[in-house]
């Protein structure tokens, strides 16, 4: 065999080790919804209660998301009051902390809006979890709350979610509610469902907001 011939080999099987390794890893639980709706652009959905543990975080976007991640993530991998571990769920989501649903925390929370916010960062929590089985965080930056059911409009996307694209995804899913109609309650989140080493085509992202059902 050729010294090119065994390169391309390697790098076959590292692809469809990366593919692989992709699709298993982002086969976690996800909250329930029904699908009541498609429009052009995106789609509307009724979500079933769901909890997650929420903390804030300021500075860009990015910025956020890292350190959200890793304060959330200590308390699913057993940094909590009964030293356990807790199902890795999608998605991770981020909105402003100016939004009207800014969760209560001990110390004051910044509510300017610019690329240097704060951001709440959040996890959904299993779906077997209650708020009365779930451990307390030790960590004093997260607090549990529980997400009532509700009417959400939708934009999918994949690929990279750099902070430019986000936003432009927020604008775009803004102008078509707009577009028809549809009035929104609080701003648009984003969620991400993939972990950050997923083959870039099988990523998956969305933008989403509260609307009136």
């Amino acid at each position: 065999m050729t010294t090119s011939f065994v390169i391309s080999l390697v790098l076959l099987l590292g692809l469809i080790i990366w593919l692989v390794a992709s699709w298993k890893i982002n086969r976690v639980d996800s909250p329930r919804y029904m699908v009541t709706a498609r429009k052009k652009d995106y789609e509307i959905r009724t979500y079933e209660p769901y909890i997650v543990a929420e903390t804030i975080v300021e500075g860009s976007r990015r910025t956020a998301l890292n350190a959200g991640f890793r304060i959330l993530a200590k308390y699913i991998f057993g940094d909590n009051s009964a030293k356990k571990s807790l199902a890795m769920t999608a998605p991770v989501g981020e909105r402003s902390s100016s939004d009207s649903r800014t969760i209560a925390m001990n110390a004051p929370v910044i509510t300017r809006d610019n690329s240097n916010s704060s951001h709440v960062i959040s996890f959904v929590m299993p779906r077997t979890e209650t708020m009365t089985t779930l451990p307390q965080p030790l960590d004093s930056r997260i607090v549990l709350n529980t997400i009532p059911s509700q009417t959400v409009a939708v934009m999918k996307f994949s690929w990279y979610a750099t902070e430019s694209r986000i936003q432009a995804k927020k604008d775009a899913l803004k102008s078509a509610l707009i577009r028809d109609g549809v009035i929104m309650q609080g701003s648009i989140s984003y969620a991400g469902y993939t972990a950050p080493f997923t083959i870039p085509f099988l990523e998956k992202h969305e933008v989403m907001v509260v609307i009136q059902g």
